[in-house]
């Protein structure tokens, strides 16, 4: 990496390319881009002033990118350095010294937007030489909503809304759940954890609150942030609200463990399917009994004959 010299090009030296001795040194001579460059424009009083703001220019080849860069370099006070991918490597981006700690620290508050870490660090690096963790803090000017979406605090925050759901405490409920909406946590994460909620933690002793947890994590799709947090509000007040039972997830959790201990167990021959000839003649479906034309008082075994008389439910 290089620092611009402020002329970069010496025009007229004969081991020039002409495209570079006839490139323009100053906004005078630099022609075309006059609705963001001409006389009176934002962007040209802005380099005139040495007040340029970070920019990416964009075109095609020979439109002026590059030109313009130097005519930038030019004419502002502030330190340039030349970087090229094509010519320069890791190497070069290595003497860039920033500790890793204010590197992560930057990571995780911007929560992975990328023009959000740019601008605090630009506005970081205007106000203090030494760019350290508590700069980046207060550049952000919200480190109480410190938020690590991978780390431990994540999880001890979606762990604290589910005991609050599960403990029918519907303000401390809504507390958390504003804690990971303000700390830019991805709304249907907690929609599909409410969803898995009303479920394992209410089931059947409010079968609304399925339906209530689905439309919440529809309406989050097509709404998103910052829109859909009432949404989720109202999902998360309900479902606090909500009688609880968690006998579907432990019925559940005991016939997975017979599976698990006891394998594929022959399903009784009287339940099962028997499409063909062959299948009835080897029994299969005889003696099935429709349940409603006998009141649903016939015995009737549909368990596996390892499992007869088993009960998941109570």
């Amino acid at each position: 990496m290089n620092k611009i010299p402020l002329t970069p090009f010496a025009k007229g030296g004969k081991t020039s390319p002409l495209a570079d001795r006839m490139r323009p040194l100053t906004l005078e001579e630099f022609l075309g881009q006059d609705e963001i460059i001409g006389q009176g424009k934002m962007l040209r009083q802005a380099i005139e002033s040495d007040k340029a703001p970070s920019m990416i220019f964009w075109g095609p080849p020979g439109s002026g990118k590059t030109t313009l860069a130097y005519i930038v370099a030019k004419h502002t006070k502030a330190e340039f350095i030349r970087f090229s991918a094509v010519t320069s490597g890791v190497k070069d981006l290595a003497a860039i010294r920033i500790s890793d700690e204010t590197v992560n620290m930057l990571a995780l508050m911007s929560n992975g937007d990328a023009r959000t870490a740019l601008n605090v660090l630009e506005y970081a690096a205007g106000t203090s030489e030494n760019i350290s963790s508590q700069v980046i803090k207060e550049a952000f000017q919200k480190s109480y909503l410190f938020y690590d979406k991978d780390g431990e605090e994540h999880y001890n925050i979606i762990s604290a809304l589910h005991k609050s759901l599960r403990g029918s405490d519907a303000n401390a409920a809504l507390y958390w759940l504003s804690r990971m909406l303000e700390a830019g946590e991805d709304p249907l994460y907690i929609a599909r954890r409410l969803v898995r909620f009303a479920s394992e933690d209410v089931g059947l002793a409010n079968s609304r609150a399925l339906e209530q947890a689905v439309a919440a994590y529809q309406a989050c799709h097509f709404m998103g942030m910052p829109e859909c947090n009432v949404v989720l509000a109202q999902a998360v007040i309900y479902l606090a609200k909500c009688e609880k039972s968690n006998e579907l997830y432990t019925a559940y959790n005991q016939a997975a463990a017979d599976v698990r201990e006891l394998g594929n167990l022959p399903v009784p021959l009287h339940i099962r399917n028997a499409p063909t000839k062959l299948m009835k003649d080897l029994n299969y479906g005889k003696d099935y009994k429709y349940s409603p034309n006998y009141g649903y008082k016939e015995k009737q075994e549909y368990l596996p004959d390892k499992l007869k008389g088993k009960k998941y439910l109570k």
